[in-house]
């Protein structure tokens, strides 16, 4: 059985490989996250910044804009 890459799974695939650009840094560039997500997965800027969006109202990361930085939630 073959699994089906639609649409959804490719967002899901994107956003968890952003996840994992950012898991272990601290913190990191909002403008310099955003520029790899452009350059090595082909995203708008706002499509980017929508997923990170979806990453911080998942609890993972918080997005400081004023800093530009996007700063790693750890969990215990």
């Amino acid at each position: 059985m073959s699994i089906k890459k639609d649409g959804a799974w490719v967002k899901q695939q994107r956003i968890q490989a952003i996840h994992k650009m950012i898991q272990g840094t601290g913190e990191a560039s909002l403008t310099r996250v955003l520029a790899f997500c452009e350059y090595k997965q082909g995203l708008k800027r706002a499509t980017a910044r929508k997923y990170l969006q979806t990453l911080e109202d998942c609890g993972f990361i918080e997005i400081n804009e004023d800093d530009d930085l996007i700063l790693e939630v750890k969990t215990e």
